[in-house]
């Protein structure tokens, strides 16, 4: 069985945010990247100038042929493509950095001998030095055979990451659970933000206020998880406060009742373990949104 370590050479197939992050990052920490290779030259020559005794690649074979590790690191929906585009050796690695694809997709690869592996840090990367930042801390979702997995385990902790296994199967919902964190709270965010605009306000001044607010919420989930972060009516069982809320949004803003209506129905149950809303408030308060929400296809018609 092949072994490997931090002295087993690493190639990188896509030289975008997450592949430069990835790179540089290993580089910094002692593993050596060796090679890079992307759609365009200039993009692997970019990758490549970054890192120390990396080189680039035109051609994409060429770059595995150097490496004992392979990151593909390209666009989800390439990833399948290009490791089939490639010959492996027996005993080589490749590994996908999807949030939500299989090890499936590697499928050409292992039929040739290589072991297949996804390896995931499971943060946002809107900047390259940014997300370097952001990967200690992080969770690095791993799935992998039991040798690469220890490899991996290992190359998440020395990026300061707390890596976590995935079985076959558990990547959708991990990936939703993320898109739900972070794509779903700026939705939300923006739907706040437009709120402010109805009493006169510009969207940066409801960023300005409503971040704060935010960042108090996320550092109270830290401090006392959840449920205890969750504050508002909802836990107090202020059924007056709920009233007015759905009262105008309903005559001010009656696009926006649906998604509050949902969102307080999800959130119902994790007031009542936090309490002290009881259980026949929640009841009152589930009945209230269900009528609201009963009347909603009546206020698009008349919309309409």
């Amino acid at each position: 069985m092949a072994t490997f370590d931090s002295c087993s050479k690493i190639a990188f197939i896509g030289a975008g945010v997450v592949g430069t992050t990835l790179a540089v990052s290993l580089t910094r920490a002692g593993y050596p990247v060796v090679a890079a290779a992307s759609r365009t030259k200039a993009s692997a020559e970019a990758l490549a100038g970054r890192i120390p005794g990396c080189r680039s690649y035109i051609y994409l074979q060429n770059a595995v042929a150097v490496a004992d590790v392979v990151f593909l690191t390209t666009l989800d929906d390439a990833i399948g493509s290009v490791a089939s585009s490639l010959t492996w050796r027996p005993g080589q690695v490749a590994i996908h950095c999807s949030a939500v694809q299989g090890l499936d997709i590697l499928d050409h690869a292992r039929e040739q001998g290589a072991i297949t592996a996804a390896f995931h840090p499971l943060q946002t990367f809107p900047l390259v030095e940014r997300a370097m930042e952001s990967l200690s801390g992080a969770t690095f979702a791993i799935e992998a055979d039991p040798s690469t997995e220890v490899y991996l385990t290992e190359m998440a902790q020395v990026l300061g990451g707390n890596p976590i296994t995935l079985g076959p199967g558990d990547r959708a919902l991990y990936h939703i659970s993320a898109i739900m964190a972070c794509g779903f709270v700026i939705t939300l965010l923006k739907q706040a933000t437009d709120l402010w605009q109805r009493f006169g306000s510009s969207r940066q001044q409801a960023v300005d206020g409503l971040l704060p607010l935010l960042r108090t919420t996320v550092e109270s989930v830290a401090t006392v998880g959840v449920p205890q972060a969750l504050t508002g009516p909802y836990p107090r069982g202020d059924i007056g406060t709920i009233s007015k809320h759905l009262a105008t949004l309903e005559s001010q803003v009656p696009e926006m009742l649906p998604l509050y209506c949902h969102m307080a129905q999800a959130l119902l149950p994790m007031a009542l373990e936090k309490g002290p809303l009881e259980q026949g408030s929640a009841e009152e308060i589930r009945e209230l949104l269900e009528e609201y929400m009963s009347r909603m296809p009546a206020t698009n018609n008349a919309k309409s």
